[in-house]
């Protein structure tokens, strides 16, 4: 059984994790934006973190590196 958990959870963020491969700012961020939209009420309920809208002069001044690691930090809340 523990198994095919953990199967199910590398399927689900797949996608995540090939955004952080590709080192793509743009597909990174669009990336983010999808899990934060499919999970935004999960998200909301965990008391860990709270989503916010930002602007576009906040996306001009993000890093790769930031997204990465709000990627990484979503893998982390949805499936681990």
């Amino acid at each position: 059984m523990t198994h095919q958990v953990a199967e199910k959870s590398k399927i689900k963020n797949r996608k995540a994790r090939e955004a952080i491969e590709t080192k793509d700012k743009e597909f990174m961020w669009n990336t983010l934006q999808e899990y934060l939209h499919d999970y935004k009420e999960f998200i909301n309920t965990t008391n860990i973190m709270r989503i916010c809208s930002v602007g576009m002069n906040f996306y001009n001044q993000v890093t790769v590196t930031e997204i990465e690691r709000q990627l990484k930090m979503m893998i982390g809340v949805i499936y681990d």
